[in-house]
């Protein structure tokens, strides 16, 4: 018999559940939530919790953390087709090159969501060590250890998949309200494609909240369906009973004109009769939990888990094979005397010990490497001198509204040499609109370039898409600090001069016009001379 613990957290909350497992048999004995005031450090979650387990006769259990969308960072990368063996390497080379903030140590895990002759794609997920570390501090509370560290979206759909096992074909949207986000995931034939977190309305009636919950909901159904090659929707799940969501249903049902079920997580598990009795508040936030118990009780490796994530298998292992060798050798220097080969045996063995002491130094070497690549790069980067928050503050200022256009792809970059390069991908409803994008963005000595705009017919509203690459000056540089691009200190000036009397004339090339006789001064007037 063992006890499983589930444990998630939030700004408000942090939320548990207790499962005994007995081989495969799951049943649930505890599912509770714990009340934070204010930002509560680790230490506080871990000693909240330790305080109620123990009060339920709960100590050093397997434990599982759930990590909310907030603190982790995803992609869906295009890779070349390769051997699945290689697959994880990939993933990681390309992240670093796709990820806003992505280190050598962070925990970076992935899922396959599609594979042709030409390229496999992925939906790859990174958290960062801060993010672990707060998990082991919680833990270190009741003196447990983590054993697995997983996405909370991926685990309500796993709790999804075990109460509906035959019924995997079709497209579904997963909504789980837990507090003020929403967890929107999209499942094609089971599988998650596609999934959204987004905020609502702190502190806002029912009807506010459904109001935003649907727009967020409209917006991930036009997302997903690029993202699942225009499949649509067939129904929409929501996470909890049906009387926690009643405004929301009904909203959804009447604005969606689909089918809207509300799935009862405690339905799924056997739930142990102290707990049928006294059931927690919004049991729709305890999903993901059970969805984890569920996994772990059919000894399932969960689709996300930052503690084990994917990796390239470990090559053979010749120790036995070298240990074969070196007893033959033995063997044959017993037979021969031994005197001969017993020296090299002892040879050998200090050819072994130098080599992991050269192993040992490679480690540090490429350590003290890593850390001064990791210089290298900051240094690269203040070399180039653009202030890329006003940058990109500019640019989204400038480019076409959102009803025009949508921007999938924003990242910058530098390059040898001074300033640095933007690049956008997105779709537009119009070529003309790719016109108007480009030309906005030619402003303050900005060097534009684009690929020509390619009409996609499945795309929805947005048939023409665009990769736009703009060349960004550097910031002009006075007693060691930046003084912002020259462009808007010459732009203020001039809106200054166009501003006085006769300068508008003169900024256009036109010559001041005359003053009126009576207002020119009285010696000039006198002696003829010109004022």
């Amino acid at each position: 018999m063992a006890r499983v613990l589930a444990i998630e957290w939030d700004e408000r909350e942090a939320r548990a559940v207790v499962g005994n497992l007995r081989g495969s048999d799951l049943t649930v004995e505890h599912a509770f939530a714990i009340s934070l005031t204010g930002e509560a450090s680790p230490e506080e979650i871990g000693q909240a919790l330790a305080g109620e387990l123990s009060s339920r006769g709960v100590s050093k259990p397997e434990t599982i953390a759930v990590l909310g969308r907030n603190a982790v960072e995803l992609r869906v990368l295009t890779l070349p087709p390769a051997d699945p063996d290689d697959l994880p390497d990939m993933v990681r080379f390309q992240a670093q090159r796709e990820f806003a903030s992505l280190s050598n140590d962070s925990p970076l895990d992935f899922v396959e969501l599609g594979r042709s002759d030409s390229q496999a794609t992925v939906l790859a997920a990174a958290t960062n060590p801060v993010a672990m570390q707060q998990v082991e501090r919680i833990c270190q509370a009741w003196e447990g250890e983590v054993d697995h560290v997983v996405l909370r979206p991926f685990a309500t759909a796993s709790l999804w998949r075990h109460a509906h096992p035959q019924s995997d074909a079709g497209t579904v949207l997963l909504v789980d309200v837990v507090d003020t986000d929403a967890d929107l995931t999209v499942l094609v034939d089971g599988e998650v494609t596609f999934l959204r977190t987004v905020r609502l309305p702190q502190d806002a009636d029912a009807s506010s909240q459904a109001r935003a919950l649907l727009g967020e909901i409209r917006r991930t159904m036009v997302a997903a369906r690029s993202q699942t090659g225009g499949r649509r929707v067939d129904q929409i799940v929501w996470i909890g009973p049906a009387a926690d969501g009643e405004a929301i249903l009904e909203l959804l049902t009447e604005s969606l004109e689909q089918p809207v079920a509300a799935f009862e997580p405690f339905h799924t598990v056997t739930a142990a009769r102290k707990l049928k009795q006294d059931l927690p508040g919004h049991p729709g936030r305890f999903a993901p939990l059970l969805g984890t118990l569920l996994d772990q009780a059919d000894n399932q490796s969960h689709r996300i888990d930052f503690l084990h994530p994917r990796r390239r298998p470990a090559p053979p292992d010749r120790r036995r094979r070298r240990i074969g060798y070196g007893a033959a050798a033995a063997a044959v220097a017993l037979l021969l005397g031994g005197l001969f080969f017993g020296r090299l045996w002892m040879l050998d063995a200090q050819i072994s010990e130098l080599q992991a002491q050269i192993d040992e130094q490679q480690k540090i070497v490429e350590k003290s490497n890593e850390l001064i690549a990791r210089v290298e790069k900051l240094d690269a980067f203040a070399r180039q001198d653009v202030t890329w928050l006003d940058e990109i503050a500019t640019a989204s200022q400038r480019i076409p509204p959102a009803d025009e256009a949508i921007l999938k792809s924003f990242t910058v970059s530098i390059y040898d040499g001074p300033g640095g390069r933007m690049f956008m991908k997105g779709q537009v409803d119009s070529a003309e609109t790719i016109r108007r994008l480009e030309d906005s963005l030619r402003y303050g000595g900005n060097r534009v370039s684009g690929k020509r705009g390619v009409y996609d017919p499945s795309q929805t509203d947005y048939h023409w898409l665009f990769d736009v690459a703009v060349t960004v000056p550097p910031d002009k540089i006075a007693g060691g600090r930046s003084q912002g691009r020259p462009w808007v200190k010459e732009s203020a000036e001039k809106e200054q001069r166009q501003g006085e009397p006769g300068r508008a004339a003169e900024e256009n090339g036109q010559p001041r016009p005359e003053e009126p006789e009576h207002s020119k001064p009285i010696s000039a007037q006198a002696t003829g001379a010109t004022p």
